[in-house]
């Protein structure tokens, strides 16, 4: 089941499916794929247009939830809008278009949507004046294929990566940062002569500086490297600092990427500063600390929050050897990082990640 950003996620499911199967899952599917999809991405990746194609019509079967990716996301855009330029007239469906697509499962579905829909709604809400015509209103948004877009993406970045990346090429990110639009999360979409300039498929130094921060916390939670931190009973600053150095030096090194960091302790923290050559004015902060070492509270949200400001971008990792540093680190989470509404939780803009380095029993071998 793909999920979607209005929560009617069955019944547009089984709804996009039919639709999938009867126009673009037969004898036909190529020439189908030629005429809807962009001619840029057709050319340069047909058999990944094929496969998504694919993938749309599997998972809107399937009850396992999946969320889509921007490429996903342009074909099934592409796809509704080919429906609506052919089987719409002066935003009207027709008839016959309405009896070909929507079979009986599928207005017995809308009919529960709208009416689910309808309990949610006050009376001062409504845009008519009877609970009757509301219903036939909210129905309706489901056989017109205009709106599909509208009701089903979160916003639509991936229709505008182009003039996105032309923006961060020549030098104009502030844009970008300020809409909070991630480059990499459209990188699929690019042309493949510009996708093969980056090795590691990260377009921004944040993406890089972010995939490093997820890889040692993968190391730490998946591999051996919380064995490292344990190789006397006080590790200290510098030796922390050694340890994520040389990781660092071997993680970059493998890419042949043109990063560069300095490094430095400032008291209890363990500051790393990144760059891309030529661009050492634009650099990414990284600091790693101890939660046992320095006093996590509000003061310390708000000295985060400072850092991040001078920074293209800031991470921070909270090291957690023992169970002291843990237990402090999730208290800070709890208390700071995520922040709690009325009927959500959601996370602040602060990178915090916190690195689980505590021992780890062994398994015990078999006899």
């Amino acid at each position: 089941m793909i999920i979607f950003q209005n929560g009617c996620d069955k019944t547009y499911n089984y709804i996009i499916n039919r639709m999938l199967k009867l126009e673009i899952m037969n004898e036909y599917m190529e020439e189908q794929i030629e005429e809807i999809v962009p001619k840029f991405l057709v050319r340069e990746q047909f058999q990944k247009c094929k496969q998504t194609f694919e993938d749309l019509f599997n998972w809107s079967k399937d009850n396992v939830p999946h969320y889509l990716d921007a490429f996903h996301e342009y074909i099934l855009y592409y796809f509704l809008e080919y429906l609506d330029f052919i089987k719409t007239e002066d935003d009207i469906i027709e008839e016959d278009t309405i009896n070909y697509f929507f079979d009986k499962k599928s207005h017995e579905l809308i009919d529960h949507a709208a009416k689910e829909e309808l309990k949610e709604i006050d009376s001062a809400e409504m845009l008519f004046s009877t609970k009757k015509e509301e219903l036939e209103f909210l129905k309706s948004k489901y056989y017109n294929f205009h709106e599909y877009s509208d009701n089903l993406f979160r916003d639509l970045d991936f229709l505008t990566i182009d003039k996105i990346y032309n923006l961060y090429y020549e030098g104009n990110s502030r844009l970008i940062n300020q809409l909070r639009i991630n480059l990499d999360h459209h990188f699929e979409l690019l042309p493949l002569d510009i996708q093969a300039k980056y090795k590691t498929a990260h377009i921004t130094l944040s993406n890089e500086v972010f995939a490093l921060v997820c890889y040692i916390s993968d190391k730490l939670k998946n591999g051996s490297l919380n064995k490292l931190f344990h190789t006397n009973e006080n590790m200290s600053q510098q030796q922390i600092q050694i340890i994520i150095d040389n990781l660092m030096t071997a993680y970059y090194s493998g890419w042949e990427l043109e990063i560069f960091w300095k490094s430095k302790i400032i008291g209890p923290i363990i500051r790393f500063e990144i760059w891309k050559r030529f661009h050492e004015n634009k650099k990414i902060l990284f600091e790693i600390v101890r939660p046992s070492e320095i006093k996590l509270d509000k003061e310390f949200e708000k000295t985060l929050n400072d850092k991040a400001i001078k920074y293209q971008n800031a991470f921070f990792a909270l090291l957690c050897i023992n169970e002291e540093d843990y237990n402090l680190a999730q208290k800070f989470i709890d208390d700071f990082i995520w922040v709690r509404h009325e009927n959500y939780v959601m996370q602040s803009y602060l990178n915090v990640e916190v690195y689980d380095a505590r021992k780890r029993e062994t398994a015990s071998k078999l006899d």
